[in-house]
């Protein structure tokens, strides 16, 4: 990667202590010549895609929550991102905060790895036009509301119709967010370097309908039953809106994707272990 001049820090609104070590950073980073701004992930899209354009990095403090609510408003800001993990799983957010000095050397001798993630297209369509659209990191969610009846959802592939789900929702993950809600509902987990969008449904009525694996050109259509009510659109868990029956949810994946920035090769991996997302026998584990 190329050398690392200016980094953005953003921080998880309100935490005391992501506040404090970006602080901490930025005073580090300003003695090794880079130069160092500071935001808070609760700030306006604009505000934070206009902070992030010309870095070199941005570095995230804070949980995976923070890391991918601030992916999905630089989604059209080619950065690489790295996060420091203020959290409780830090997935995402891989380095410790505690002992981030070495992990930031290596930033800065270039010695990062580099991957680019899929990032989600969403548009909502209501009697032919847009009413809302935007980016997702993780996953894009056609469920139901606080009712507990099942939603019909219809769902088409590139123009193929897959026909009608009745489910508590239907998700559309990007490889990043297989390890979220997607895998709650029985989903695959899917390598980030794989090029791939998962369609998983949350309890289909007798099970009807299998989590699949498809290409990440492909295009999802997922249309809301007429007669469906309490039904609603949620984006990384943490925007939404309601949804009308008749409502088109178009997902796609085009665009340039998401940079993100690892500390070692087998991060993922060992991360899957590390938070318990592969449980395995020790004593089954060990080879000759």
């Amino acid at each position: 990667m190329q050398s690392v001049t200016s980094i953005l820090l953003v921080t998880k609104a309100g935490h005391a202590d992501a506040e404090s070590t970006a602080l901490a950073v930025s005073r580090w980073l300003e003695a090794r010549g880079v130069a160092a701004s500071t935001l808070s992930a609760a700030c306006p899209p604009e505000e934070l895609a206009a902070g992030a354009r010309g870095v070199d990095t941005v570095l995230v403090l804070g949980g995976d929550g923070t890391f991918v609510g601030v992916g999905r408003k630089l989604a059209l800001v080619n950065v690489p991102l790295l996060g420091i993990n203020f959290g409780q799983v830090g997935f995402l957010t891989e380095l410790p905060a505690a002992r981030w000095q070495p992990a930031l050397e290596r930033l800065l001798a270039g010695r990062m790895i580099e991957r680019t993630c899929l990032v989600l297209n969403w548009d909502v369509r209501r009697e032919g036009r847009s009413v809302a659209s935007g980016h997702a990191a993780n996953d894009v969610v056609a469920g139901r509301g606080a009712l507990a009846r099942v939603l019909p959802v219809h769902v088409a592939v590139d123009g193929e119709d897959m026909g009608l789900v009745r489910a508590d929702g239907v998700i559309v993950s990007t490889p990043l967010g297989s390890s979220a809600y997607a895998l709650s509902a029985h989903g695959p987990l899917v390598h980030p370097g794989v090029r791939a969008l998962t369609l998983t449904p949350i309890s289909p009525f007798f099970k009807s309908f299998p989590p699949i694996v498809l290409p990440s050109d492909c295009r999802i259509l997922l249309t809301v039953g007429q007669g469906a009510q309490d039904a609603f659109l949620t984006v990384d868990g943490q925007e939404g809106m309601p949804l009308c029956g008749g409502d088109e949810v178009r997902v796609s994946s085009e665009g340039p994707g998401l940079r993100v920035l690892s500390d070692t090769s087998g991060a993922y991996y060992r991360r899957l272990r590390e938070r318990g997302f592969i449980q395995t026998d020790e004593a089954c584990a060990e080879r000759p």
